[in-house]
């Protein structure tokens, strides 16, 4: 008996919801091979018409979609075949690492890579960048290492989120002092010299 024709279509999106042209979509069946292949067109769009497979299809059977596009992202989703004719599946990337490397192959070097993580797990991407972004100028950031007096040397700076540290270091001596706050840097940097330093170390 001849397979029955089903389209499956769509639009595939990047991450920030543009349609993605070039993408590649794949639709497997539960039981039944091949892989189905596709790419999206201009407007993002693609076809794929169950008719491909090498066997019968039946309503209600499961079948997985599965979308990629390089440096843009990749995601699966596992459905049902709906009805008669064809049905529509809109897939939404998720931004993931393209890298991939074989394990326990003979005669090849395996190159093992540490992908960045943040603190819950998850991984970097556009849209959870590393934490060091600001949305204040850079100009209220300061440093300064520039000074010396005698055997005194003092440097102070910020962190992203507006504290400030300053050190004194005794060169004579071999010791570090700190003193730390969490406002007004430039007007504490100016004072330096009258700072209580409570915080001792000592490098020798």
């Amino acid at each position: 008996m001849p397979v029955t024709g089903h389209l499956i279509s769509g639009t595939i999106y990047d991450i920030f919801g543009i349609a993605l042209a070039g993408s590649t979509v794949q639709i497997t069946h539960s039981t039944i091979t091949p892989v189905l292949s596709a790419t999206t067109d201009s407007s993002g769009k693609y076809i794929i018409n169950l008719a491909g497979l090498s066997s019968q299809w039946s309503s209600g059977n499961s079948i997985s979609v599965k979308a990629s596009k390089t440096a843009e992202g990749r995601k699966t989703i596992t459905t049902t075949i709906q009805g008669q004719g064809g049905q529509t599946i809109n897939i939404t990337l998720d931004e993931d690492t393209d890298i991939n490397y074989e394990t326990h192959v003979q005669d090849r070097y395996v190159l093992n890579l540490v992908i960045p993580k943040h603190y819950d797990g998850l991984n970097i991407t556009r849209l959870r960048p590393f934490p060091v972004q600001t949305e204040e100028t850079l100009g209220k950031y300061y440093t300064s290492d520039q000074d010396v007096s005698g055997s005194i040397q003092y440097l102070g700076y910020t962190d992203r989120f507006g504290n400030w540290y300053i050190q004194k270091y005794d060169t004579s001596a071999g010791t570090y002092r700190y003193s730390k706050g969490s406002s007004d840097y430039p007007t504490n940097w100016t004072n330096r010299t009258t700072l209580n330093y409570d915080y001792f170390h000592n490098v020798f």
